[in-house]
């Protein structure tokens, strides 16, 4: 069960479910690019997210920007497009999960859609979210009906360096045309979770120095290549 102000404030995300407004309130994102789909949202409490709130406000939304924001009283009186009516629940940009796994273990799917972790092998830094991830894994509509429309997700942590988190809008059918950024940043687990992974198989890395070292031989090894190339070229070799 949720309190009021929060079932409002759901309620109303649970409508608007093409568009997600900035971090800093000052800009929102068609889930159809290129095509204007205008749209007032009216009667709410405005969280501009940069130190203002509008009790009793709207905003108005033009292409993948917000054209205006501002109290009732201000409210465009000729708005052609679509209007929404929150009714006195609060308008809020889209949340973002910074850290999160959505679309990669298929929530409810079973062993076919348990792609997050390649436990496998303790390095695979060339692994990459957007290869794994369902877009029609119901955790993303759940994302939404929440209030998250931009995630940052990617595999677990069951290898010292897992692989490639990509940043996803969390409306789609199609993961290319939800990735905002990819690949967004490098996932790396130093805790318990590679320990148990492979110290249940007696596999290797099974203690916290052979897994730092896991992270550590892969950079020096690239670092080595690296030095061999340049004096290669440096000698005429190449």
């Amino acid at each position: 069960m949720c309190g009021g102000e929060m079932c409002r404030l759901v309620s109303c995300i649970q409508k608007i479910p093409y568009y997600s407004t900035s971090v800093n309130g000052k800009g929102v994102e068609s889930r159809r690019p290129g095509k204007e789909n205008p749209m007032l949202i009216i009667n709410g409490t405005v969280h501009t997210m940069d130190g203002l709130t509008i009790p009793g406000g709207y905003v108005a939304i033009r292409g993948d920007k917000i054209a205006q924001v501002g109290p009732m009283e201000e409210c465009p009186k000729d708005w052609e497009g679509r209007v929404f009516d929150a009714h006195g629940g609060h308008i809020a940009p889209g949340f973002i999960d910074a850290h999160c796994h959505l679309g990669m273990f298929g929530d409810g799917v079973g062993i076919e859609g348990d792609d997050g972790n390649e436990a496998t092998d303790p390095c695979t830094p060339h692994l990459r979210a957007v290869d794994a991830v369902n877009p029609l894994d119901r955790c993303f509509q759940e994302a939404r009906e929440a209030g998250v429309t931009t995630v940052l997700t990617g595999p677990g942590s069951a290898n010292p360096i897992s692989g490639q988190f990509a940043a996803l809008k969390t409306n789609g059918k199609w993961v290319d045309a939800m990735v905002m950024k990819a690949p967004a940043a490098m996932k790396m687990a130093l805790g318990e979770n590679p320990k148990l992974t492979y110290n249940e198989r007696h596999e290797t890395p099974s203690t916290r120095m052979l897994r730092h070292s896991d992270t550590q031989v892969p950079c020096m090894q690239r670092d080595t290549d690296r030095n061999w190339i340049e004096s290669d070229m440096h000698r005429g070799r190449m």
